[in-house]
This record gives structure tokens, sequence and C-alpha cells, in this order.
């Protein structure tokens, strides 16, 4: 039997959460376009339409995640927060003055340098978040710092409760799933116990 894999989707107040990682290089992008457009000259102009493209591109890309399905997979990178970085870090450049020290440009520079790093590993990071199983167990990585791979001949109960799934394994270890934070929870549930129901161990 094929891998099969559902997506961890968070919860709203998870999600809102990480929409800053759009909506505030967005936004500031859109400040700077307006405010580039007051100078009237041909030079700002181009800035000015680059940083409101970016804007709402991030803006787009924040619907766009919004929506989402638990079972869509994730994406490799993500060429809106590319864009988005490369127009902030050429606005950086644009206004820094190496007569200066630490100035705004320096910290517009390390947001653009974030957001593009965000851009690069966004399917990376997104996987994470999921639940695979197959006739031999499953292993789920419900964080980047955090994997729990068991074989289904190891458990030897299954306890579904509101918001985690209890395992006890033969010899006697608890191990358990946080669905916590996860929206889809009942279906990821569902989806284990599936999976546990036909592959598990018949005595």
């Amino acid at each position: 039997m094929p891998k099969s894999t559902i997506y961890f989707q968070p919860t709203k107040k998870l999600k809102f959460a990480r929409a800053f990682n759009h909506l505030v290089p967005g936004a500031l992008l859109l400040l700077i376009g307006i405010e580039s457009l007051s100078h009237g000259d041909s030079e700002h102009l181009v800035f000015a339409l680059l940083g409101i493209g970016a804007g709402a591109a991030l803006i787009i890309s924040f619907i766009r995640d919004m929506r989402q399905s638990a079972h869509a997979a994730p994406h490799g990178v993500h060429w809106f927060d590319i864009f988005a970085g490369i127009v902030i870090g050429l606005e950086a450049w644009h206004k820094y003055k190496p007569t200066k020290g630490f100035q705004p440009a320096t910290l517009l520079f390390i947001v653009g340098v974030l957001t593009f790093l965000l851009g690069i590993f966004h399917g990376k990071l997104s996987r994470f978040a999921r639940l695979t199983c197959d006739e031999n167990g499953f292993v789920t990585r419900p964080s980047p710092f955090h994997k729990l791979q068991l074989g289904w001949k190891d458990i030897a109960a299954v306890q579904v409760e509101n918001n985690a799934i209890q395992i006890t394994s033969v010899n006697g270890e608890n191990r358990k799933i946080s669905l916590r934070r996860v929206e889809n929870k009942n279906e990821v549930m569902d989806f284990f116990k599936a999976h546990w129901q036909k592959n598990k161990t018949v005595s």
C-alpha cells in the first residue's frame, strides 16, 4: 500500500498569527510605494510600482494561504515572497546612505532577506506539519523540531480524545499526537483511526 499523507491545517488563530509573515512586508511595500509615488519623478515611479505590485502580491498570497485545503500538498517555493524580498532589498539599497551607521534602510534590508528566505523554504516549512501512514506504521511531524514514528505492530492501544491521539506502545510507553492547534483535527483523527484499524496486528 502506498504512503498516504494528510497535512495539518492550522487553526484560524494560528493562521492569523502566521499571516504577519505576509501582511507585514506587504503593508510595508504598499506604504513605501505610496510614499515613492509622491516624489513624482521616473526613478521613484519604478520603485513605487514595484513596491505596490509586490505588496499586493503578498496580500493575495495571504488570502490564498487562508483558503488552502487541509489535503492540499504545499508547493515548493513561494514566488510572491521571493519577489517581495527582492523588491524590499532593492528599496533598501536605494535608500541606503553609506555615510550613516544603522539606519531604516538596514532594517528594511533585513526584512527583505527574511522575506526572501521564507519564500525559498516555504514548502519545506509547510510540509513538517503532517501525518503519513502506510502498511508498516506512521510518522508525524507536528513541528520542524518534533518527529514521532511507530510501527503498527509496536502499538498496543489507541485512544482518540478531543485534542489528541493517545498511543500506548506494547512496552507500556505512552505517546501523544497533539492536535490542539490543528483546524482539521477530526479529519486527522479519522485518517489515523482508519489506517490503525486496517493495519493493526490481529491477536
